[in-house]
């Protein structure tokens, strides 16, 4: 397989979790201890940059979810989706953690945006001509191409712009909701997205350089039971609603 296929196995690969962008449930525990590779000795391994741009994404994924964590702890109604989100907020920064030692120089600039500020008022408007504009001067100058990085490096521009987007649109989903109606909007959205995460941590898992796949494990362990209590959560507000419903008939 020549290099050009593997690489482009390896874009194929993160473009899912560009696709994942919108679901920003990305379940997290604790990680295992596990020492990242030396910067020095990965600085031509090209695998290095794609293990890199993973945990940015998962990074990106699971500082949206911490995000809405928090909107949860404040607007929750019920006392189980109030203790969800607190562990929500717990293993999500937890996991971020962790996957900062892999995330390289992108780490602290997607940092930035960590803390739920808002995104660019016009997300998605940036100029995109220029890297075309330049790339077509390159090869009319007979220069080469951009390389892979260049690529990759406007891929993490993107994946922040989508992150920012559906942290906003997220925000505003929770914002527009009250009391119970906030509560089942806020486990459903939890449900749908860790169901996600573990589909997606499943296949990472598979493609990552073996000092990172304990990482992605242990997210993935705790990411289903994140799924399992979610859906208890679930259970009991419905199962509440409908013996609320009883006694109101009954008492008619």
């Amino acid at each position: 397989m020549t290099k050009s296929h593997i690489g482009s196995k390896k874009l194929a690969v993160l473009a899912v979790l560009v696709a994942a962008a919108g679901s920003a449930s990305y379940s997290i525990g604790q990680q295992a201890g596990t020492a990242p590779r030396n910067d020095a000795a990965r600085a031509h391994n090209p695998d290095q940059h794609f293990d890199q741009n993973v945990a940015q994404c998962l990074i990106l994924s699971n500082r949206n979810e911490v995000a809405a964590a928090k909107i949860a702890e404040k607007k929750g109604s019920d006392a189980e989706v109030k203790n969800f989100a607190q562990t929500m907020v717990k293993d999500h920064e937890q996991f971020t953690a962790d996957l900062q030692k892999f995330a390289g120089a992108h780490s602290q600039p997607l940092g930035a945006r960590a803390d739920g500020a808002a995104p660019a008022k016009n997300p998605g408007t940036a100029p995109a001509a220029a890297p075309a504009t330049a790339a077509a001067g390159q090869r009319a100058a007979g220069q080469p191409a951009a390389a892979p990085a260049d690529h990759m490096h406007k891929f993490m521009k993107i994946r922040e712009e989508i992150a920012d987007q559906c942290r906003a649109s997220v925000q505003r989903e929770l914002d527009a909701k009250q009391g119970k109606a906030f509560d089942e909007c806020f486990m459903g959205l939890q449900i749908a997205a860790h169901m996600q995460m573990v589909d997606e941590l499943t296949v990472l898992e598979r493609h990552v350089a073996a000092d990172l796949k304990p990482v992605l494990n242990k997210g993935l362990k705790t990411a289903q039971k994140h799924l399992d209590d979610a859906k208890q959560v679930m259970k009991d507000i419905n199962d509440s609603t409908r013996t609320a419903d009883a006694k109101e008939a009954a008492s008619k």
